[in-house]
């Protein structure tokens, strides 16, 4: 009796441990639905944010590390997942696929080569009454900073997107240069595709203006400015007369290219030594 006490005693140590085993070797995920990676690593996203406006789906995922991949394209408003998949190719206007390393400014345009298809996403499901939508992309990107190629890949199950229209703000461009204060009564807004530049302008009352240049495709971030280029800017005290930034910054703090509203900052010295400092800009583009 003694030895067939101890053997039960065994049997039952062995099945407390098989399960103990059991739960730890699978274990409830709940973030598993959404797994993303660069180059094959996973990438873990602290911050995702989807907007779905004007038939334009946008995403953005920020790892704890800094790093982003921001993808955005048109859909077919209604039958988003009819569709077996979105291309990324060229550069087209509707289309967006970037790569951000930490504390990198954020570049504006496309940086997967012109030509060729670049990859897609795809959708398994979207739903526009209860905003959620799951599916897949895999799209390589080639950083024009330093040529450095990355495969961002992922696959999601009900990420919540956000499709509420934008208030449309009061426009504005204001300015300090020197000891006197700028406001443009007049501010006008265009984005060309076939320069790819998004100019901002304010005139003021005096006719004096100020003029920003920046990529059709900005996105929020830091940019310094160049005498010429895409990211440029110039101020006329005078008609007739033009001042090219030589040294500056403008900042985008918002940019909804489905809304067409864009803000920020700028601080200039022109070539004439003329200082702009506290600039600030809100401007509805056509």
């Amino acid at each position: 009796m003694k030895k067939l006490a101890i053997l039960f005693s065994i049997i039952a140590l062995f099945g407390i441990s098989s399960c103990k085993k059991s739960s730890t070797e699978d274990p409830v995920n709940p973030s598993a639905s959404n797994t993303f990676s660069i180059d094959g690593k996973n990438f873990t996203a602290n911050n995702v944010n989807v907007t779905y406006r004007n038939g334009v789906f946008v995403f953005k995922a920020e790892s704890s590390a800094g790093e982003k991949m921001i993808l955005r394209t048109k859909l077919l408003v209604g039958k988003e997942t009819q569709s077996a998949l979105y291309e990324f190719k060229g550069d087209v206007d509707d289309e967006l696929a970037i790569y951000v390393k930490k504390d990198e400014p954020e570049l504006a345009s496309n940086q997967y080569a012109s030509g060729i298809v670049a990859g897609s996403i795809s959708f398994t499901s979207f739903n526009n009454t209860t905003k959620k939508a799951s599916g897949k992309f895999n799209v390589k990107v080639i950083r024009k900073t330093d040529s450095e190629e990355k495969v961002l890949k992922g696959e999601f199950n009900d990420l919540t997107f956000d499709d509420k229209a934008v208030n449309v703000p009061s426009q504005l461009l204001t300015a300090m240069i020197g000891a006197n204060s700028f406001t443009a009564t007049t501010i006008t807004g265009k984005s060309t595709t076939s320069t790819k530049i998004l100019n901002i302008k304010g005139v003021a009352a005096n006719d004096a203006y100020i003029s920003l240049n920046l990529p059709y495709k900005v996105i929020e971030g830091t940019y310094k400015t160049a005498i010429f280029g895409s990211i440029s800017a110039e101020y006329s005290p005078s008609i007739g007369v033009v001042e090219p930034v030589e040294t500056g910054i403008i900042t985008v703090n918002e940019h909804d290219p489905e809304a067409k509203i864009i803000s920020g900052t700028f601080d200039f010295n022109t070539d004439q030594q003329t200082t702009l400092k506290q600039g600030s800009f809100v401007c509805v583009y056509k």
